[in-house]
């Protein structure tokens, strides 16, 4: 049987602070690098992030941001490609 989670129940006013609402919410999470001269970026796949720090961990950038690097950065060997940002939605 496949890996299944209940969705925290939505409630007003609204509060976005765990990965769990974000899935509950439909919200995506996009990371780009930090870095001057590499920029790369992509989305978060929010159900695999929650299989591996649980669903009621928080989505805050201070709190996430350890778990995430580079990966261009990383291959070049730069010492700051670890500097991410986070962003909700379309980063573009």
């Amino acid at each position: 049987m496949p890996w299944q989670f209940k969705l925290p129940e939505i409630t007003c006013p609204l509060s976005i602070g765990t990965i769990g609402m974000m899935l509950a919410t439909g919200s995506e999470l996009s990371i780009h690098c930090n870095r001057y001269d590499c920029h790369h970026w992509g989305y978060v796949n929010l159900v695999q992030l929650a299989k591996k720090l649980g669903m009621d961990h928080s989505c805050l950038d201070p709190d996430i941001r350890p778990y995430f690097h580079c990966s261009r950065c990383r291959a070049q060997s730069c010492i700051d490609g670890a500097a991410f940002g986070l962003a909700q939605g379309d980063p573009s």
